[in-house]
């Protein structure tokens, strides 16, 4: 079974959707997007992702501020910006504050050392404008996989956005695939979220397409208090998931206040 790309979009201020493409049944729709112009998208396809090792983009995760501005605290808003790499994401920087995080992944699924070959790794998202994000990749249907981004001090307003959310259907078998993501970190808030995007995030109610609609969808979520560390859980749901076809999420746009 052939996947086409699907493709997440956000922007800062317009969380609006961006044409995607995905296999529905026997038909290949594309909502707006002509192929040529998929083609040169930089974006890896749920069958492709797996060939991305290939790349020679240099490693490089750099940090730069958001523009920065006085609040009432005296905080200045910064946010990590990441940059395309074809090896792990393990480290983030935000300037002009002097906080650092470590990202590690982990499964109760993949056995250690065992995790698909190109999670962590870093791809553009087409976007207005454009974006970064981690990608979080499974390749066997019920597996899962955890993000946890410790801090290196306590920040308020953390916030982050996860995109790629979406769902496969394939005519009379009914669901395929399907992404479920929970938040495990407590007391946050979604501050935005696409159409289509079901569920809290929170345990037994993760974040998840509902409609059917052919769409890769978009949530974002904020923690408003101090926090240390933050962590996420993607698991692959349906009966159709394949190292030749594996699905994945985009992690990105971390960020915060103080």
């Amino acid at each position: 079974m052939v996947r086409l790309t699907p493709i997440s979009a956000i922007a800062d201020t317009d969380f609006a959707a961006t044409p995607v493409a995905k296999r529905f049944g026997h038909a290949s729709f594309s909502l707006g997007v002509p192929v040529d112009e998929r083609k040169s998208m930089n974006r890896p396809t749920r069958r492709t992702l797996v060939k991305a090792g290939a790349w020679t983009t240099p490693a490089a995760v750099m940090s730069v501020a958001a523009p920065a501005y006085a609040v009432s605290q005296g905080c200045l808003k910064a946010q990590a910006l990441i940059t395309p790499t074809s090896t792990r994401v393990t480290t983030l920087g935000f300037a002009p504050s002097d906080v650092t995080a470590t990202v590690t992944y982990t499964s109760t699924t993949y056995p250690a050392g065992g995790l698909p070959s190109d999670t962590g790794r870093a791809f553009d998202v087409a976007a207005s404008p454009p974006w970064v994000a981690i990608v979080l990749v499974h390749t066997q249907p019920g597996a899962d996989l955890s993000m946890l981004v410790s801090l290196s001090r306590p920040v308020a307003d953390l916030s982050l956005t996860i995109g790629g959310i979406g769902a496969g259907l394939g005519g009379d078998l009914g669901l395929v695939w399907s992404d479920l993501v929970t938040v495990d970190t407590p007391s946050y808030v979604v501050t935005a979220r696409e159409i289509g995007i079901g569920g809290s995030g929170a345990p037994g109610d993760p974040f998840r397409s509902t409609d059917g609609v052919l769409r890769s969808s978009v949530v974002r979520v904020r923690w408003p208090g101090p926090v240390s560390a933050v962590q996420l859980t993607y698991v692959a749901g349906g009966d159709d998931v394949r190292s030749d076809a594996p699905q994945y999420i985009d992690v990105g746009k971390f960020g915060f206040s103080c």
